[in-house]
């Protein structure tokens, strides 16, 4: 079979030969310069405090737009021995140079844990902040209980105004 699919501004050509194999998912894209300039229009003419708070905002509610790249990752931190801290997913915004980490915060310890953002300006857990928040605003772990951790950076070099 010959597909002709229609992409943006690209067509692109597809051979399929029919095998008794599981479908495989194709995506099209017209381009890293298409990507560049979506990822570019959603942040124009914003502060970069408050892009990184709309960065925080799509992840906590799952709306990250598909011009994103996002990784799925489960990589433990090692912090504090009462809390257990898992590195779940990152999102890469290219052409803004931020990088948004999400990280599964869990208190395995005995009894509440009490803490605030900055607790986590560690250099185990970013550099070159620009936002940090504590997801469900949850400051107060009880034991066993699970908070969402967003940190925000700057991924090309830039100087954050959050000193860690």
């Amino acid at each position: 079979t010959e597909l002709y699919i229609v992409c943006g501004s690209g067509i692109y050509r597809i051979f399929r030969v029919p095998k008794k194999i599981p479908a495989p998912t194709i995506k099209l894209s017209s381009g890293k310069k298409d990507i560049l300039k979506k990822n570019m229009r959603l942040f124009v003419g914003l502060p970069i405090e408050k892009k990184g708070m709309a960065l925080i905002k799509y992840a906590h509610t799952d709306t990250i737009p598909e011009s994103f790249d996002v990784q799925k990752l489960s990589k433990k931190v090692r912090l504090y021995k009462a809390l257990n801290i898992i590195l779940r997913r990152t999102v890469l915004v290219e052409g803004e140079g931020l990088l948004l980490k999400e990280y599964y915060v869990t208190n395995t310890g005995e009894g509440l844990f009490v803490m605030n953002e900055g607790y986590f300006l560690k250099p185990e857990v970013t550099a070159n902040t620009v936002a940090i928040a504590i997801g469900d605003g949850k400051m107060n772990l009880k034991k066993n209980e699970t908070t969402r951790l967003y940190v925000v950076e700057l991924t090309d070099g830039g100087v954050s105004f959050v000193k860690n």
